[in-house]
């Protein structure tokens, strides 16, 4: 059989030094975020206060037992915050453990928090062009800006149910997209564009729906 698999819990013990009279720190962070039994999405922020520019190590599991560890710095104050990439780690139960090595290498006891990590999709995409209720012509022009990364579908729908649909809109590094659609196929009147943004994985927001009013216009 081959070495055992460290855990969160392990590092702590494996890294600690013997604690001296003149340096005890016996105390775990106190974590004020996330709150034991938040429901996260694959990041979160990871807050506190420990000993005053103390290192600190932040480990985050899940039931598989896959680890991620990151480390931050306790300011003048004593507190700190870090956000923590919890991508890789499968949804679901989550545990993250904060402990803190102070300037004599000692090391805290480990502050627990239990989180549920649920995949959350990405954010509705904001349409700065056209604007909601405003005219336009069979050549229609949008811009905005949505999940980087991923793809944007807009679809237009007339009074009569007609659709037209733009798909693979690829946003820029920042998010901005551009997508020109041909309108000719819809009925003159109320146009309704419905616009959704995937992230890498294929998880699709909310729509967003701008109301427009398609005319002949020269």
């Amino acid at each position: 059989a081959g070495p055992a698999r460290p855990t969160p819990a392990a590092v702590p013990a494996v890294a600690a030094a013997p604690r001296t009279e003149a340096d005890p720190f016996d105390t775990a962070p106190v974590v004020t975020a996330p709150e034991n039994g938040q429901t996260i999405g694959p990041s979160v922020i990871v807050a506190g206060r420990g000993q005053p520019g103390a290192n600190l190590l932040i480990a985050a599991s899940d039931e598989a037992g896959a680890v991620q560890l990151m480390e931050a710095v306790a300011g003048s104050g004593g507190a700190f915050m870090s956000a923590v990439d919890l991508g890789f780690l499968q949804d679901g139960p989550v545990t993250i453990r904060v402990v803190v090595r102070d300037a004599g290498g000692n090391w805290s006891a480990a502050a627990p928090i239990r989180l549920k990590k649920v995949a959350k999709p990405p954010w509705v995409p904001l349409v700065a062009q056209p604007e909601h209720g405003s005219v336009v012509g069979a050549h229609v022009y949008l811009e905005g800006v949505a999940w980087a990364g991923g793809l944007v579908k807009v679809t237009a729908t007339d009074r009569t149910g007609r659709a037209v649909t733009r798909e693979g809109v690829t946003p820029l590094p920042w998010g901005e997209f551009q997508a020109a659609l041909d309108l000719t196929p819809l009925a003159n009147g109320t146009v309704t564009f419905r616009v959704r943004a995937a992230d890498a994985a294929g998880r699709w927001s909310e729509p967003v729906r701008i109301t427009v009013t398609k005319a002949n216009i020269p």
